[in-house]
C-alpha cells in the first residue's frame, strides 16, 4: 500500500471536509437565522472534541490537519447555506 498511502490520507481530508460541509449545510437550513451562529460554534467544538477524544482510542491520534479540514468544511458548507437559501428567498 505504499505509495498509494498519501493518497488515502488526503482523501481521508476530503472526507473530513465533505461530512462536516454536508453537516453545515444542512444545519443552515434547519437552524434558522437565530440559531445559525449556536450551530456554527456547536459543529467548531464537536470537531474539537472528536479529534481530542481519537487521542484516548487504541490505534488513533489527534489530527491538526483533520481539525482544519472540519473547519473548512463546516465554512463551505455554511457559505452554500447563505448562497442557497438567500437566492431562495429573493424569488418568493
Amino acid at each position: 500500500m505504499g505509495q498509494y498511502s498519501g493518497l488515502l490520507q488526503h482523501v481521508d481530508k476530503l472526507v473530513h471536509l465533505g461530512f462536516f460541509a454536508v453537516l453545515a449545510l444542512t444545519g443552515w437550513r434547519a437552524f434558522g437565522r437565530r440559531g445559525r451562529p449556536w450551530l456554527l460554534l456547536g459543529l467548531f467544538s464537536f470537531a474539537v472534541l472528536t479529534e481530542w477524544l481519537q487521542g484516548f482510542v487504541p490505534g488513533r491520534s489527534t489530527s491538526l490537519l483533520d481539525l482544519v479540514a472540519n473547519s473548512i468544511g463546516i465554512g463551505v458548507g455554511a457559505s452554500l447555506g447563505m448562497l442557497v437559501w438567500r437566492e431562495g428567498s429573493r424569488v418568493r
